[in-house]
């Protein structure tokens, strides 16, 4: 079974976590590329119920892959979106404009 986690680290941290989350990506497709070239070895001498195995386990672990690289797109896009916000409130307070802060807006949402 699969389950989703959620949890807080700092915004500068964000790029770093990511980076560790496609190093992973990029070794298990490294692993599906080696399984790869050993069913076609398979195939070739005939050992098709190995090679059924292998194709399975493959296409499982592809679906890992692509749900973690969902979890990248939308960190990403949600780290995108604050540094977009984060800019756009300071920019709007250097035109003197008044901004809230986030502890200010978290303060009013859980109210």
């Amino acid at each position: 079974m699969r389950v989703k986690i959620n949890y807080a680290i700092d915004l500068e941290e964000v790029p770093k976590i990511v980076s560790e989350l496609l190093d992973k990506i990029n070794k298990n497709c490294e692993t599906i590329q080696n399984n790869l070239h050993q069913c076609k070895n398979l195939v070739a001498d005939e050992n098709m119920l190995k090679t059924i195995r292998k194709i399975t386990n493959m296409r499982e672990e592809l679906l890992k892959i692509d749900e973690c690289l969902d979890d990248c797109g939308n960190i990403l896009t949600g780290y995108q979106s604050t540094i977009l916000a984060e800019n756009s409130r300071e920019h709007m307070s250097e035109l003197g404009y008044p901004v809230e802060k986030n502890e200010e807006i978290h303060e009013k949402n859980e109210s």
